[in-house]
């Protein structure tokens, strides 16, 4: 039986998200407050 060849090790998740431009280390640029059905700005916690 075949050993099964080791996988690449995955990069880590931050430097994968960096590479990818998803994560921002400046400051957040400000965007419009979520809002529900009614037209209510959100809480924080639910974005």
């Amino acid at each position: 039986m075949k050993t099964q060849p080791k996988p690449t090790p995955r990069p880590r998740l931050r430097t994968a998200l960096k590479a990818g431009g998803l994560l921002d280390e400046g400051p957040r640029p400000p965007r419009e407050p979520a809002r529900d059905v009614d037209g209510n700005p959100l809480p924080d916690w639910w974005v």
